[in-house]
């Protein structure tokens, strides 16, 4: 009877935490997807792909870039490896935390809230990087490939969506290495490197901007500095770095990354810097979650209802939900975002009743910053678990005055 009332608590937890893309086997026996769309999802490829993997993995550290609930992590974990999962939805973390204290994992995986390019200030690297899932929905896909080979040090596991068609097998062998310009023709070969671009949805998903075909796929690897060494399941490509490419562009985008901006600077483009700034703060010192009332420099942390709408309002936003999640999570909503002008298209308009039921219900805190370093108006802000963050919601600490953009 104990054991009965155990796994009702603990499918109470589940359900709470939902929704779920990672259907996790837990120790108990319970599952936290098991009605997943795909099936048993991501169990039937990592059993592809496990034998790829070195069995012992004691000492090695591993980061998994877009970690979702954990899967990966858990699983390298088991193995001896001290993993660093980064993900940029608070939701997948949470998952992915509780998971992890449900296998007995917690003290060798650790979760924070990040994406690939904050990689750009990393000075470390990881005996094995895991980059699943993730290179398709990116707007700056070869600049993220570029940055993983910054921080692989022996292996990468790879994978992305692809497109119908093209053999890799031996195919850069057809090509010229410098093709003349009256020759494009070449290019419609089957076998050459191509991405195609989706400019809408797929799978009524906003985010899936790329799929390349095989070919593409290991000239974009080779591009970056990696060697295919095998290609355990559809999709999925186990690589070892094998040079370091003297991208010039990158060496650029590192300089300028470091440099204050100058005048005249557009103000939107001086808060985007000013987020990446704080963002790569984090991330750089070692992962670890930042506590205290004002985190992330000089962001700070709210459940205020009047706070947060005032807060938005005064910068012309709104709230809003991701389009590919409504309905998906606690509170009937899904994942919220901050919509500011121009509105983005994957983004549907909320009321403040519902955007609110939804904050609440999912215990989230406002992280949000007032002004940028050099004074002007910021509209940095994200949403954070309450566990994460120390709360101020003394509104009187909030300024909302100046000058709107």
């Amino acid at each position: 009877m104990r054991f009965e009332t155990l796994q009702t608590s603990k499918r109470r937890e589940i359900e709470a935490l939902g929704p779920w893309f990672h259907n996790l086997h837990l120790p108990d026996g319970l599952e936290t997807a098991p009605d997943h769309r795909f099936g048993d999802f991501p169990q039937f490829k990592w059993r592809r792909i496990a034998d790829s993997i070195p069995q012992s993995l004691a000492d090695w550290s591993v980061l998994d870039i877009g970690c979702n609930a954990g899967f990966y992590s858990i699983e390298l974990g088991r193995r001896g490896a001290t993993v660093l999962g980064l993900d940029r939805e608070p939701l997948y973390l949470r998952q992915a935390r509780w998971a992890a204290k449900q296998c007995g994992l917690e003290d060798r995986l650790t979760f924070i809230e990040g994406n690939v390019y904050e990689l750009l200030k990393c000075e470390r690297t990881f005996d094995l990087v895991w980059f699943t899932g993730v290179f398709y929905h990116l707007r700056y896909p070869t600049l993220a490939l570029d940055l993983v080979r910054g921080v692989t040090g022996r292996l990468m596991m790879f994978q992305s969506m692809t497109m119908p068609g093209g053999e890799a097998n031996g195919a850069a062998c057809l090509f010229p290495n410098d093709l003349p310009l009256d020759q494009r023709e070449t290019m419609r070969h089957e076998g050459w490197p191509k991405m195609a671009f989706i400019e809408h949805r797929v799978a009524g998903d906003a985010t899936n901007w790329w799929a390349p075909n095989e070919p593409c796929v290991e000239a974009l690897l080779r591009s970056a500095g990696f060697q295919v060494i095998s290609r355990p399941e559809h999709e999925f490509f186990l690589c070892k770095p094998v040079s370091t490419p003297a991208h010039t562009d990158l060496a650029q985008l590192r300089r300028s990354s470091s440099a204050q901006p100058s005048e005249p600077v557009d103000r939107a483009c001086e808060d985007a810097y000013a987020q990446a700034m704080e963002r790569l703060a984090s991330f750089v010192h070692c992962g670890r979650e930042q506590r205290g009332g004002r985190t992330m420099g000089q962001a700070i942390a709210t459940t205020d209802h009047e706070v947060i709408r005032r807060w938005v309002e005064s910068r012309k936003g709104h709230p809003a939900v991701v389009k590919t999640t409504e309905g998906k999570r606690r509170g009937g909503s899904g994942l919220l975002r901050i919509d500011f002008e121009p509105s983005e298209e994957s983004l549907d308009a909320l009321s403040w009743d519902d955007f609110f039921e939804t904050f609440d219900t999912n215990n989230l805190a406002f992280l949000y910053q007032e002004r940028t370093a050099s004074g002007r108006k910021s509209r940095f802000n994200k949403f954070v678990s309450r566990d994460s963050v120390d709360v101020q919601n003394a509104s009187s600490g909030a300024d909302s005055q100046g000058t709107e953009r």
